[in-house]
């Protein structure tokens, strides 16, 4: 069950601020189409109050959702704040424009597969696997 935070409308940019997160969410009915939303999560009366900002359409956007920690939770109920609303919003905003690609090519999973079996039944044979740049002996 999603944990609801009470809401502030006013954020000042030298508040403590706990996470800044860009989701991708439906807007308010009627129109209810898919845009991206800043939501912060700040340090007010001891509590954490949720902000949220519409930056328009989700189509708009190349970089996929993200979150910006800025505190860390100690346990027992107990943060530590480590950055203001600022900071994560500089954060955010160099992320959102950074290009952005995987760091790794995704693996091909039903070929690795068919691979993994190939290679099992060749090493309970122990059958060797010669080529003009390797030898791969299997005893």
């Amino acid at each position: 069950m999603a944990k609801l935070w009470p809401v502030t409308l006013v954020i000042r940019q030298d508040e403590p601020c706990f996470n800044l997160s860009e989701l991708n969410q439906l807007c308010e009915p009627p129109n209810q189409r898919l845009h991206r939303y800043q939501v912060l999560l700040v340090v007010r009366d001891d509590r954490l109050a949720e902000h949220r900002r519409d930056l328009g359409p989700a189509a708009g956007f190349t970089r996929p959702e993200f979150r910006v920690p800025g505190g860390v939770s100690l346990g027992g109920g107990k943060i530590e704040i480590l950055h203001t609303v600022a900071e994560l919003q500089e954060v955010a905003d160099h992320l959102r424009h950074e290009r952005w690609s995987l760091p790794f090519q995704p693996a091909d999973l039903a070929q690795e597969y068919y691979e993994y079996i190939d290679q099992s039944a060749r090493v309970r044979r122990h059958q060797s696997t010669s080529g003009p740049l390797a030898h791969l002996e299997r005893s």
